[in-house]
């Protein structure tokens, strides 16, 4: 809040419903914590509410974690993926494909709208009852880092 034509605001606080606020209370607030912190001058000009903000606590339900409808929109088929310094021809699945409890092992590829996963050889994923895909990588599977031709 603030008097017109001022550029600095106070912070006044409004209350809840149990205090029983009502507009006069709330300039009274206000003339009161304007006093305090400018030696008690008053301009003679109007008061200006310039922001009013809220905090509203409640209760809400919890969102269903249960997977969406599963479709099939794109046949599998295969990739040539570079693991160890030779290609190799790995399935590649749609992520909409998936169904919750399915297993699979790498090598092999999940493609979704937004990303694709590439499952190297040796590990081993479960779809989780809400879609999530947990990957297990063997320790001794470490993947052969292959040198790039560029500095």
């Amino acid at each position: 809040m603030s008097f017109s034509k001022q550029r600095y605001t106070l912070r006044i606080p409004l209350g809840d419903r149990q205090h029983g606020w009502t507009s006069n209370g709330l300039a009274d607030a206000f003339l009161r914590e304007h006093a305090k912190s400018y030696d008690g001058r008053h301009p003679a000009r109007n008061i200006k509410l310039i922001n009013l903000r809220t905090v509203t606590t409640g209760r809400r339900s919890l969102p269903s974690l249960a997977p969406t409808q599963t479709k099939n929109t794109h046949q599998q088929s295969k990739r040539g993926i570079n693991f160890t310094g030779e290609a190799q021809m790995v399935d590649v699945l749609s992520r909409d494909s998936l169904v919750p409890g399915q297993s699979l092992e790498g090598p092999l590829v999940i493609e979704q709208i937004d990303t694709t996963i590439i499952l190297p050889p040796v590990t081993r994923s479960t779809v989780h009852d809400i879609g999530s895909i947990i990957v297990e990588v063997a320790r001794s599977a470490a993947p052969t880092l292959i040198r790039s031709p560029w500095p």
